[in-house]
């Protein structure tokens, strides 16, 4: 989709929302598991659950613009295949690159703990208009920003200052926010000026997300975790209804699955593959297209579900 280089993206003029002046991507991988498929080439072990068998197949990764809040649709803009000589971060970051080439618009990319890495992360170094939202796992240590060495002090200088323990922070976040998502209490922290270890020029903030209920106390017994790697100004709202927005790729993985046949050819070779996948892209675009020309023929006894301005909302199914 990206060969012929455009100067927009077939999105810009379809009405996709924003959040603070952002616009909103998701990149994700999904498995086409093919067990049977002895004889198809460059098969690579998929991720498997906890004490479940290694599963064999293929993967690919996706990247998609969200479209509107609340809802599932996305708008496909890349599927290219993981090989067995790359990886889910690699592959990310050559969607991302091209991305970068469009427009200089600020766009955001929303990703699951997986992409938590110095492989990954590196390119928003490289692209100035696209930033990084990223969930950490509770384990995951970041770092401070590294103290001026004092004079006459030996020693090689440090690399990193002092060690953020997601787990136990030990100082007092820089800002915190209490804000209502619908019926959902969210309290949001926020500690500036932090990097991985592998990536000390990318310094950005870690924002956790605690989910509460009526009492005050938390729903979740450990509390979400991101890494943002924009400016430290933005509504921390925002980065949270961003990332809460990323679940929309994964539901449209389960329509195309589902409904599409993404994952329900019987093909052995990979160019072919490739072309099924993108059919199945094309044929979601094609709906997308059309959603507002659907009109409501259910039975009067069926939930319909209507917007601010009494438009009939249609999901993708």
């Amino acid at each position: 989709m990206y060969e012929s280089q455009p100067t927009d993206l077939p999105t810009d003029r379809q009405g996709c929302e924003t959040i603070g002046g952002y616009e909103i991507y998701a990149i994700d991988t999904t498995p086409d598991v093919r067990p049977e498929a002895e004889t198809l080439e460059d098969r690579i072990n998929l991720k498997a659950q906890k004490n479940e068998p290694v599963q064999i197949g293929q993967k690919f990764s996706w990247l998609a613009r969200l479209f509107n809040q609340n809802t599932s649709w996305v708008a496909p803009l890349d599927v290219r295949r993981v090989s067995s000589e790359s990886t889910d971060s690699k592959i990310a970051t050559e969607q991302i690159q091209v991305l970068a080439q469009h427009n200089q618009r600020p766009k955001v990319i929303v990703a699951d703990s997986l992409y938590a890495n110095a492989v990954f992360l590196a390119v928003f170094l490289t692209v100035h208009s696209i930033f990084a939202l990223v969930r950490l796992r509770s384990s995951a240590n970041l770092f401070e920003a590294l103290e001026a060495k004092k004079p006459g002090s030996r020693g090689v200088p440090r690399k990193h200052g002092a060690k953020f323990k997601m787990s136990s922070p030990r100082r007092k976040p820089d800002c915190t926010q209490i804000f209502w998502l619908g019926s959902q209490q969210i309290r949001l922290s926020a500690w500036h000026k932090l990097h991985f270890q592998k990536l000390t020029n990318l310094v950005g903030f870690a924002l956790q997300v605690e989910f509460l209920k009526a009492d005050g106390s938390l729903r979740f017994q450990r509390p979400m975790w991101l890494f943002w790697t924009g400016a430290e100004d933005i509504a921390l709202q925002d980065l949270c209804r961003m990332y809460l927005w990323r679940f929309a790729i994964e539901h449209a993985f389960r329509f195309m699955k589902q409904k599409l046949g993404l994952n329900a050819h019987w093909l052995s070779s990979n160019d072919k593959i490739h072309k099924w996948v993108w059919l199945c892209a094309l044929a979601y675009w094609q709906l997308l297209f059309m959603r507002e020309e659907v009109e409501e023929l259910s039975a009067p006894w069926y939930p319909v579900r209507r917007d601010s301005e009494n438009k009939l909302v249609v999901t993708p199914g």
